[in-house]
């Protein structure tokens, strides 16, 4: 009876060891009623896998936080709560009683939970921790537990922060995306090359449809014109640029409007005879609103002695706005009959004003040839 009775008291001896030990390994806190004055529960969580807090049904008009502590619980930041459903990185005002896992990573001294944006009432929460692992997955940016989530935007929070490394097949890694307007620097900016498909008849893609970019077998890149109304540039029939010229247009200088096209490489495309034969002023080459006449050779040939003036001016013998543009050129048997000037790949002469023409004043009645080749622009 004795050694029965003895190996009973040893057997309840080690039960209370066991308990003892188990209540040991945990670290206990509350029930604490957390409030705006007094908001936070925290315990030990060095050397162990997580810490749970639960909570009775309360009157809490506020929010529930995830709290996690490195310095020993003097200060706090943000954790999340885990549970089999997923996580949360606050519970607003969980007035029926409920619990959840608070997740943390390496460095972590306490963990437990705090109430903030308190506008009314208490909520009872206890918090232990044990070495049980909530089974869901999580990872980590070597400091904080870092949730996946599931979205096609950016995360709400950092808690949701969960970087993801390429290791292989990642092309166009590093260079997907650039501020814009920022400065690029060769050699060391990194950017995303684009390929093109190469096809003897191009394909159509359907309305509304993305699609690969066309290329030449030269690996040209394929172009269109189009006008910002959509409108082609292009003559498909003619396999040709079109253009259309509008009236208030300019076109190397010159209105679409003018009667006379700008000389090409210099060269005069127009050209201008008269033959006075008495001493006048005579209109030689009629100018254009706010054109000039560039004259680019002349040829001057007298029957006799004559003083010859090219003059620039409006009105029908350039009587407004008159200024001498050349001369006097003295013709005559002894300083010669003739007079060039130009050789019609360049200008020799121009009018003062836009819109001036070009006049010839002779001073005897002797005969006067003058050609001219020039262009208005």
């Amino acid at each position: 009876m004795r050694a029965l009775v003895a190996l009973l008291a040893l057997l309840l001896s080690a039960g209370a060891a066991s308990a003892q030990s188990q209540i040991g390994q945990d670290a206990r806190g509350g029930p604490k009623a957390l409030t705006a004055a007094d908001p936070c529960i925290l315990v030990a969580a060095a050397g162990h896998a997580s810490v749970h807090v639960s909570w009775t049904a309360n009157t809490l008009d506020g929010t529930l936080l995830p709290k996690v502590s490195r310095d020993g619980g003097a200060t706090t930041e943000d954790a999340i709560f885990i549970s089999l459903a997923g996580v949360d990185l606050f519970l607003a005002s969980p007035n029926a009683a409920g619990s959840r896992g608070v997740g943390f990573g390496a460095g972590v001294t306490h963990a437990g939970a705090c109430v903030g944006s308190v506008n009314s009432g208490s909520i009872t929460v206890s918090a232990w921790a044990t070495q049980m692992q909530t089974p869901i997955a999580l990872g980590t940016d070597g400091t904080t537990l870092r949730a996946p989530v599931v979205t096609n935007s950016a995360p709400a929070s950092d808690a949701y922060a969960y970087a993801i490394r390429c290791v292989s097949g990642c092309s166009g890694s590093g260079g997907t995306s650039m501020t814009d307007d920022a400065a690029f620097t060769v050699g060391t900016t990194a950017f995303t090359p684009i390929g093109g498909t190469y096809k003897s008849t191009l394909d159509a893609v359907d309305d509304n449809d993305g699609g690969a970019f066309a290329m030449t077998q030269k690996r040209a890149l394929h172009t269109a014109c189009y006008t910002p109304n959509g409108d082609s540039c292009d003559d498909d029939t003619n396999d040709a640029r079109r253009v259309t010229l509008v009236t208030t247009a300019t076109v190397g200088g010159q209105s679409a409007t003018a009667t006379t096209l700008p000389y090409p490489n210099g060269a005069g495309n127009l050209a201008a005879f008269i033959r006075p034969t008495t001493a006048t002023t005579t209109l030689w080459i009629t100018g254009e609103s706010s054109e000039h006449i560039y004259v680019t050779s002349m040829l001057l040939h007298a029957s006799g002695t004559q003083g010859v003036l090219v003059v620039s001016g409006t009105g029908a013998t350039c009587g407004t706005g008159t200024e001498t543009v050349l001369g006097e050129v003295e013709l005559s048997t002894t300083n010669g009959t003739g007079f060039t000037l130009g050789n019609g790949n360049g200008m020799v002469l121009r009018t003062k004003d836009a819109g001036d023409s070009l006049c010839i004043t002779t001073d005897s009645a002797t005969a006067l040839n003058a050609l001219a080749t020039y262009a208005i622009y």
